[in-house]
């Protein structure tokens, strides 16, 4: 086995939506905006900007033969992979759900409005000898860190732990 990939599933409707955006934006880029003029182009550059963040999905590609990993992002089948980082022979794996918080606003002065999301995800780290972990990935559900995690432990042989049932 060579590599495996990974990519988190886009649902039906963000497919139609996407779509619908990118198509309407390129029309508009070609052909409205020589009849209306210039003045548009930025709502069409947005509509298919908006477009391809909702088709494209992000993912994991890891090579077993090398020991390395990247972050992909997928759009309509293509992989475009960011730069590749080695991780050292591994003692375990541990899968461990955690609520990732980001606040927004509220960073100025001028600002007084804050909110607080959060969510519960499970990161899906890689223990060498030393016990220094490497956070392969962060998955949105305990199914797919499952996944995951069950593909490495049948390539490497090693141990799983988890934190939930």
């Amino acid at each position: 086995m060579e590599n495996y990939i990974y990519l988190e599933k886009v649902s039906l409707w963000k497919k139609i939506i996407g779509n619908l955006f990118l198509i309407f934006g390129i029309f508009g880029l070609i052909f409205i905006n020589f009849k209306i003029g210039p003045q548009y182009i930025f709502l069409w550059v947005f509509l298919c900007f908006v477009g391809v963040f909702f088709i494209s999905t992000e993912g994991l590609e890891i090579n077993f033969n090398k020991t390395n990993y990247r972050k992909i992002i997928s759009m309509y089948g293509i992989n475009y992979g960011l730069s590749w980082k080695y991780y050292p022979k591994i003692n375990f794996l541990a899968l461990v759900e955690t609520n990732i918080k980001q606040t927004i606003g509220g960073r100025t002065f001028n600002s007084t409005a804050t909110a607080t999301l959060s969510s519960k995800m499970v990161k899906i780290n890689l223990f060498d000898e030393n016990s220094k972990h490497i956070t392969l990935y962060i998955a949105n559900n305990r199914n797919e860190a499952v996944q995951i995690g069950e593909k490495i432990q049948k390539v490497y042989n090693v141990e799983m732990k988890k934190n939930f049932d």
